[in-house]
């Protein structure tokens, strides 16, 4: 039984380490799923509409899903609080 009691301190060590190590690993995913996917947070709606824009003229989307597209960023610009939009825009 001394044997079994011996072995147990460095496996909890290596336990501990790997929940450290799974943890820290899961938080560099969130944070870069955040950049990845938490939206265009560089790009300002002007520079957007231009992108789109772009794409309509070049015949890569269609009049109809500009428009559509146009209007999810209208409601998405509205819905945003004041001091965000003002960040986001910079002024020159």
């Amino acid at each position: 039984m001394t044997l079994g009691a011996s072995g147990l301190g460095p496996a909890l060590l290596w336990l501990g380490a790997l929940i450290v190590v799974v943890v820290v690993a899961g938080l560099v995913i969130l944070a870069i799923r955040r950049r990845t996917l938490g939206g265009n947070d560089g790009a300002s709606p002007a520079s957007l509409m231009e992108e789109m824009r772009r794409l309509r003229d070049s015949g890569q989307m269609t009049p109809e899903e500009f428009e559509a597209t146009k209007r999810k960023l209208v409601e998405r610009a509205r819905a945003q609080p004041p001091d965000l939009a003002a960040r986001r825009s910079p002024e020159r």
